[in-house]
Parts: structure tokens; C-alpha cells; sequence
């Protein structure tokens, strides 16, 4: 990276702290606070709890505490739920490699140009009769994981491409209606800024699918979706410049998918330390859904009063 361009991040990290007030100070009794908060929570009994993964939260939530605090308990619930997808072990470790070493999901080496990563995902180079759905999934929060450990990505975001141009129809057999519910609602129990989602090629065929996801999307996710006929299309809206030549760039995909490697092998003990926790699932079951229904209460007594 150019000095030029470090100087236009380091602006662009100093401009994110701006719009979340966050200085040493707020960010000091915040991370007090998540602590003091977890230590006294009668269903999460262990977690992971360094600075770097509970700032993940606190940025993502804009520093809304209570906010952060309700994604936190709903992220672990989702690890209960879906734990196959947060698998961080050796030898899961190494088929989600595999799958990127052909190119089925990585990183661009560089950022765009206000600072956001970029993850792809090239579903036609998905083997279908030697992996599955866990594979796919799995891959997608091991990079998420791997992803928001950094203060830049935690600050300016990620754009997700999703390419569908060349997939085979086999592909979207994998996922039942259900999971892939799970996995769209997932999004808002995940820290991270998508600020932009590409969806390429998808053939109207698929659009039942697409439905469901979009169904179980936010408001605010729904209207980062933007659908591109053409991999070249993309091009039009990030720079060519870090781009492979598949979507129109410059760049080739191999020098990106051995940087993306050489990630995976740096955080993996971080991604297997996110594993170590511990929770009552019931317990806080129950008591998201007794929050829920008192929300309800609250509002519907204001629709009366």
C-alpha cells in the first residue's frame, strides 16, 4: 500500500470514529460496561471477551450498548444453532482452504476506495459431490470471522459478491427453505458492516429462493442488495483496478487467493477461541423471547393510551 493511500485510510478510520463518537474515553467505559454486563448475565457463562471481538459489536451497533448487548446474545445463540457453520477445527479448517484454493470464496488483496474489504464467492467452482451445505456456509463465516478481527473492516465495512452467473442447479438443492432462512436472518445477529451486497447472474428460476432470503432480510439489508447480469457489470461499481479479470479487473485471482490463505492460517486460533464458550440455550431462549413480548405489551399500551 502506497504512503499515499495509508494516509486516506488512517482519514477514513478517524472519519468512521467521528460519526460513532468513539474516543479512548467512550470506548474505555464501553468495553467496562459489555465486561460488567457479561459478568452479571445468568446465561452466558463464557465467552470470548477481548477488546478486538466485543469492539466488533459495540462499532456495528454504533455504540448503542443495549443494541450491542442483543446482538451479542443472539449471535451466540445462532453458534448453538447453527454450529456447524462456526466449525473452526483443523480439519475444517482445511476443506473451507481447499474450497478457496479453487477459487470458491476469498478475499480481494486490496481495499476499495473508501476502505471497504471486498468477499467473493464463486458458486460454479463449488464441487458438489465432495462438499456441502456446511462447506458453503461454513466458508462464508469463517471469512466473516477472519474479516471483522480487523479495526479497519470493523470501521469501513465489507461489500459480499455473490456470483450466480454459471451455477449449477444442484447448488441451490443444498439448502432447505429453512436454512436458508436461518441464514439470512443470521445476518443480524453477526457483527460486521455489509454496506453492499452484489448478487450476479441469478436466473429467474431461482427468484423462489431469492424471496425467501429477501423475506427474512431487514430493511436496511434489503436495500444494500443490488443484482448484476454480467460478472464484468461489477466492475461498474467497485474499482477495476482491484478487481480479477473475471469481473473486469486487472488483477489475477491466484496472488489474492494465497494472501486470503495465509489469513485463514493467522486467525484460526482466533476463530477456534470464539468457540470456547459457554451458555445456558434455554435459559436465554426464554428470556429474549420474554423481552420480545414485553415490547409487545409496551407498544400495544401505547396504541391504547
Amino acid at each position: 500500500m502506497s504512503i499515499e493511500s495509508q494516509k486516506n485510510l488512517l482519514k477514513l478510520i478517524e472519519k468512521s470514529k467521528k460519526h460513532l463518537q468513539e474516543d479512548e474515553t467512550r470506548k474505555s467505559e464501553s468495553l467496562r460496561l459489555f465486561r460488567e454486563w457479561l459478568n452479571r448475565h445468568p446465561y452466558i457463562k463464557r465467552c470470548r471477551n477481548d477488546d478486538n471481538f466485543l469492539l466488533q459489536f459495540l462499532r456495528t451497533r454504533k455504540y448503542s450498548i443495549s443494541d450491542a448487548f442483543n446482538t451479542f446474545e443472539k449471535h451466540f445463540l445462532l453458534r448453538e444453532k447453527r454450529p456447524e457453520w462456526f466449525d473452526a477445527s483443523p480439519r475444517k479448517i482445511e476443506r473451507i482452504k481447499d474450497l478457496a484454493r479453487v477459487g470458491f470464496h476469498y478475499v480481494l488483496s486490496d481495499l476499495e476506495r473508501n476502505g471497504e474489504a471486498t468477499y467473493v464467492v464463486n458458486t460454479e467452482r463449488f464441487n458438489l459431490e465432495k462438499y456441502g451445505p456446511d462447506d458453503a456456509f461454513g466458508s462464508a463465516y469463517l471469512t466473516a470471522g477472519i474479516g471483522f478481527e480487523s479495526e479497519i473492516t470493523q470501521h469501513l465495512g465489507v461489500f459480499y459478491v455473490l456470483d450466480y452467473s454459471a451455477t449449477d442447479k444442484n447448488y441451490f438443492a443444498m439448502g432447505t427453505p429453512k436454512v436458508l432462512y436461518d441464514w439470512a436472518t443470521s445476518l443480524d445477529a453477526m457483527p460486521g458492516k455489509y454496506k453492499k451486497i452484489f448478487v450476479i447472474g441469478l436466473s429467474p428460476i431461482y427468484y423462489t429462493i431469492l424471496n425467501i432470503v429477501k423475506m427474512a432480510l431487514t430493511d436496511k439489508m434489503r436495500n444494500r442488495l443490488y443484482f448484476l447480469k454480467d460478472p464484468k457489470d461489477l466492475s461498474k461499481h467497485i474499482s477495476p483496478m482491484i478487481l480479477p479479470k473475471k469481473f473486469g479487473g486487472i488483477k489475477t485471482e491466484s496472488e489474492m487467493i494465497e494472501n486470503y490463505l495465509q489469513r485463514v492460517d493467522k486467525f484460526a486460533d482466533k476463530l477456534r477461541e470464539s468457540n470456547d464458550y459457554e451458555i445456558d440455550v434455554i435459559g436465554l431462549t426464554d428470556f429474549k423471547q420474554k423481552k420480545i413480548n414485553n415490547s409487545f405489551s409496551s407498544f400495544r399500551k401505547l396504541e391504547v393510551d
